[in-house]
């Protein structure tokens, strides 16, 4: 290629608004370790040595289309269920009980006054002070239970305005019916 090479053409081209899910195919006569792992590592959906089997081709070719239209779909989904949370000013959290990870909805935290997305004690930092302790035991309870809590509690946003959110979770087991997530949905009401 006159310009640029294949990985940097797919480096790019994954740059490019909407090209993060376009199927990319390197085709290429080499077949070494080092050149596959720099075709994946540069956002390849595939990789192809030559001689090409045709037939083969036309399938994997059918496969990346359906692939990606199913990644569309997903996408458009993921931003219509956004759209919808944001109307009806909902968001969700989730903490996972073994590695302690937590994570909020993005749009989320500057909403419900939250300056840390992957703190789970950042969720009690807005809180009212005098609520704090009974939303933290609440969760707690539920956690240890394994079972369900809804609430409602204020918050103060840095602006000093005050907010009462509705706060419904709930503990997830896993196989051994162990707990291993609690997952939760706000609602600024």
């Amino acid at each position: 290629m006159p310009e640029m090479d294949g990985f940097a053409t797919c480096r790019q081209l994954r740059r490019t608004p909407g090209g993060e899910h376009t199927p990319v195919v390197m085709v290429t006569g080499l077949e070494d370790a080092e050149t596959i792992t720099c075709a994946f590592d540069a956002g390849a959906t595939d990789f192809i040595s030559k001689p090409i089997n045709m037939l083969i081709l036309g399938y994997r070719v059918r496969y990346w289309l359906r692939s990606g239209a199913i990644l569309g779909d997903l996408r458009r989904s993921q931003q219509r269920l956004f759209k919808a949370q944001e109307i009806a000013r909902l968001g969700h959290w989730e903490l996972h009980l073994e590695s302690g990870r937590f994570q909020i909805s993005a749009q989320d935290t500057a909403q419900f006054g939250i300056n840390d997305p992957t703190s789970y004690e950042a969720l009690f930092t807005a809180i009212e002070p005098a609520e704090q302790n009974t939303v933290r035991q609440l969760i707690e309870e539920a956690r240890n239970q394994g079972g369900a809590f809804c609430l409602n509690y204020r918050i103060i946003l840095p602006s000093g305005q005050e907010r009462i959110l509705c706060n419904q979770g709930e503990v997830m087991f896993d196989r051994h019916q162990q707990p291993c997530l609690v997952m939760s949905v706000v609602q600024d009401i």
